[in-house]
This record gives C-alpha cells, structure tokens and sequence, in this order.
C-alpha cells in the first residue's frame, strides 16, 4: 500500500501513458512478491484499487489485468493456506 503512495503522482497523472507506467510498475511489483507476503486487508485493498483502474483510460487496462491475474494469484495461494492449515492434509 506504500508502493500505491509512492507511485501516486505517476498513477494520477493526466497522461494516460504515465498511469500505465505507474501500473505496470505496481504489477510487476506484485507478480514478484512472495504469495504470503501481503495481508488480507492489503489483498482487499488492492483488488479494489486495480479494480477501479478498470474504469480508466484503455492504455492502462492492460498493465492492471496483469495486476488482477497477480493478486488472484496471491489469493488463491493464501486462501489455499488456510484450508490446507484447517484441514491438516
């Protein structure tokens, strides 16, 4: 979430060429993290982060589908966790 903070300026800017950039940077950025690294609420808050991003210009869809694919798979690593932690297999 700090990450998002940082990159504020470059994901708000007016052009949308440098919001892409600003979101391939936070994609890449999360296809690289370890899958237990982020929290739910940070998993929470970035899903509804790129999600909004949806809306924005059509140059950035890209980089934030890539960001989606990496956050459903963060998701399904920490979901798979904790079913695997309950049932003991």
């Amino acid at each position: 979430m700090k990450l998002v903070e940082k990159l504020g300026p470059l994901l708000t800017d007016k052009k949308p060429e440098l919001r892409e950039k600003g979101m391939q940077i936070l994609a890449e950025v999360l296809q690289n993290l370890p899958e237990d690294r982020l929290q739910k609420s940070e998993i929470h808050f970035m899903t509804t982060f790129f999600c909004d991003r949806l809306k924005d210009h059509s140059v950035v869809i890209p980089p934030v589908l890539q960001g989606i694919l990496a956050i459903v798979c963060i998701y399904r690593f920490a979901y798979f966790a904790v079913v695997t932690n309950h049932f003991y297999f």
